[in-house]
């Protein structure tokens, strides 16, 4: 992103903001806030849209436009959780599942039932993480003689 588009998105960022129906619905529900932003924009801070969602966003808080939903799912894929599973089973010692969603928790910071529950965000950074799992190999140390 460039210095201007910076500016321009700190500039949007401001009168969404202090528009209309932000200061009269959203200053003080800052969970309400939240919950708005991730069932339409599926994130969870207007910090994180892009110019033109936020250009959207600052006219149906402004009463000047509708709202246009974002219509991209965010949740993770049928191939990004078959990957997921695929480099679990080539790389962990522990290949079931629950083992797998132990680790999900420790590298996306959220309680999973299932890999389903995941965004596509997340499930990037579990196939990072998965695939950084250095499998075991056996070792055949022919020098060892044991202990005496």
């Amino acid at each position: 992103m460039t210095q201007k588009q910076k500016a321009y998105k700190i500039g949007l960022l401001r009168q969404l903001h202090t528009s209309l129906r932000y200061l009269n619905l959203y200053k003080n529900e800052d969970d309400l806030y939240r919950e708005f932003l991730l069932e339409n924009f599926g994130v969870k801070s207007s910090k994180d849209l892009d110019i033109e969602s936020l250009k959207n966003l600052v006219s149906y808080m402004n009463f000047k436009a509708p709202l246009v939903k974002v219509k991209k799912s965010f949740a993770a894929t049928a191939n990004q959780t078959d990957y997921i599973l695929t480099l679990w089973e080539k790389n962990s010692l522990n290949k079931d599942l629950f083992s797998l969603l132990s680790f999900a928790k420790k590298i996306i910071k959220k309680e999973l039932q299932s890999l389903d529950e995941m965004s596509k965000d997340e499930a990037k950074k579990l196939i990072i993480a998965v695939s950084n799992i250095k499998p075991v190999k056996a070792v055949n140390n022919t020098n060892y003689k044991g202990s005496k």
